[in-house]
């Protein structure tokens, strides 16, 4: 039986099953979760007065204890907890980050891109020609993005939405990094272990040659052959660093383990459930995400929501629900990047979320009530933004920006090049 009890008397491992106000008015994407760490809590009570738990959902809770039994029926893959959390800044703060702030970041962060991509270049070359293999060029790349996303997860997000090819597929790589440790950042993991999960997901695919990388990127359904090729880059990648004894081990479970699944289906070694460790999972999340909204040569990229919501699907099979339920809260019901209808009629891009208020984001306008590209392009607050009218902005819902006649990444490059 449900229970309601005041926003201030959760504890984390309590499962909400409901709010006392309609979900879609709340910054949660799906209905029902697990509350994970402080940041839910601070985030529930922001938002809510009262909630409705679930007993039986509920981990080493009062509220479990009240239904043992039911809650041992219910038992998830167990998560170990980080040691400390990050400190992160006060919502105050975070909303200090108006559009003339956020455009001043973009150097810092384009700056770090750029030579995270050349050290990504040259590690994949040493590794061609035979030479010795060394990843603390990269290595202090991570440090100094892991700082620049502790400092201002959205920065650093946007850049995702470029979506260059090339030869080994930094862009890639790069874009799986900032995601992992934004997310292991949410998750409360230290700095070291921020460092050690980044520089795994910078490294994740180190392995890929270029027959592999041909294949997963030409072919719609791969052969028996294919996909032994494809098998090999995570022990490839592996093998390519192993005089690098100083690697973090959770870095070396990353490339080795990057695509296994709890349910058995993945590869190198077919792991389940517990036997992948929570950092790996991580970015196995990360790395799936970015792939689906990618484009690739056998089909469009997906929506940020529609890859969500597909994460959400396959959780159970994949990386385990609560992980994917955090991953969902770390970047919002309406990802940056994603490209909305707002109620005036005009389209916008997310650049940049609040916690606590997933609604109203800061938003990039891209064309007016009447269809107009508009030039210039100007950041929107829609949590202190109103019309001539006094009408208060909000989002509508998201739409394909293919049928708008808009192209993310070439406005991302264009935004780039303004703030430069």
């Amino acid at each position: 039986m449900r229970q309601r009890i005041d926003t201030d008397d959760l504890e984390i491992g309590m499962f909400v099953a409901e709010l006392d106000r309609p979900w879609l008015e709340s910054p949660f994407l799906f209905q029902g979760f697990l509350i994970e760490n402080e940041q839910d809590l601070a985030t529930l009570r922001e938002v809510c007065r009262y909630v409705f738990v679930d007993p039986e959902r509920s981990r080493g809770t009062a509220a479990q204890r009240k239904a043992p039994q039911a809650a041992a029926n219910a038992a998830q893959i167990s998560v170990e907890a980080p040691r400390a959390r990050l400190r992160r800044p006060p919502v105050d703060a975070v909303r200090a980050n108006d559009p003339r702030r956020f455009a001043e970041s973009f150097q810092q962060v384009m700056k770090l891109q750029k030579r995270a991509h050349l050290a990504l270049i040259r590690m994949i070359d040493e590794r061609r020609i035979g030479r010795l293999v060394s990843f603390e060029p990269v290595l202090d790349v991570v440090r100094e993005l892991t700082e620049r996303v502790v400092e201002n997860q959205n920065v650093a997000l946007w850049l995702t939405k470029l979506r260059e090819q090339d030869e080994f597929n930094a862009t890639h790589s790069i874009n799986v990094a900032i995601l992992s440790i934004a997310f292991a950042n949410h998750l409360g993991y230290e700095r070291e272990a921020l460092h050690a999960i980044g520089l795994g997901a910078m490294l994740h695919d180190i392995g890929l040659t270029e027959p592999s990388n041909d294949i997963i990127r030409q072919k719609i359904r791969l052969s028996e052959a294919d996909f032994a090729v494809v098998r090999r880059h995570p022990m490839d990648g592996l093998f390519s660093l192993k005089r690098c004894h100083e690697l973090p081990p959770m870095a070396r479970d990353i490339i080795r383990s990057h695509h296994e699944r709890i349910d058995g289906s993945g590869y190198p070694h077919g792991l389940k459930g517990d036997e992948i460790p929570r950092h790996v999972r991580i970015v196995g999340i990360a790395d799936s995400y970015d792939a689906m909204t990618s484009d690739r040569a056998y089909r469009k990229a997906m929506q940020p929501p529609d890859a969500l919501a597909e994460l959400h699907r396959e959780a159970e099979r994949s990386f385990g629900h609560a992980l994917v339920q955090s991953f969902i809260q770390c970047i919002g019901i309406y990802p940056v990047g994603s490209v909305v209808k707002l109620n005036t009629g005009a389209i916008a891009m997310v650049a940049s979320t609040f916690p606590g208020e997933r609604l109203t984001p800061l938003v990039l306008l891209l064309k007016d009530s009447l269809g107009r590209h508009m030039t210039p392009r100007r950041m929107v607050n829609l949590a202190t933004a109103s019309s001539g009218s006094g009408r208060t902005w909000s989002i509508e819902s998201v739409v394909d920006p293919s049928r708008h006649g808009i192209n993310v990444t070439s406005i991302a490059v264009d935004e780039m090049r303004a703030f430069g």
